[in-house]
């Protein structure tokens, strides 16, 4: 039986509040590559719900760079996809072109935010996310 979008919705949530609590530890991993949780996104580095749009939603993309920098990370590799999971159930996004939208606005900032810490960005995103059941 497939799964509800309101029980894939409270899934991401319960994922992303488990993230929060364990910040300390994802801006201190020493990884160079940030991926998120869905099961379609494969590879290794941070794994959290929104990929790197988790610090971005939630005013912590100063502190993402700034935790890279003093670990001498110079470089980035960005893993994210639409039809994603965290922008449809915690940020509100249930459409491909509000999610297409938030995320050429974030990435603007994104790599304005890096180059100021010295941190090249790539990106790397799928179009295949596992909300895509639940997206209009």
């Amino acid at each position: 039986m497939a799964e509800s979008a309101h029980d894939y919705a409270e899934r991401i949530r319960k994922e992303a509040r488990h993230a929060y609590q364990r910040l300390t530890s994802l801006l201190n991993d020493g990884a160079n590559a940030i991926r998120c949780i869905d099961e379609n996104t494969h590879g290794g580095g941070t794994m959290v719900a929104g990929s790197i749009l988790f610090f971005y939603y939630y005013g912590l993309i100063r502190d993402y760079f700034a935790a890279k920098a003093a670990q001498g990370i110079n470089s980035v590799h960005i893993v994210l996809h639409f039809y994603c999971g965290f922008l449809f159930a915690v940020v509100g996004l249930v459409t491909i072109d509000s999610q297409r939208d938030y995320i050429a606005g974030a990435k603007i900032m994104i790599e304005s935010v890096a180059s100021e810490y010295g941190i090249t960005v790539t990106w790397e995103i799928d179009p295949n996310g596992s909300a895509r059941p639940h997206m209009s």
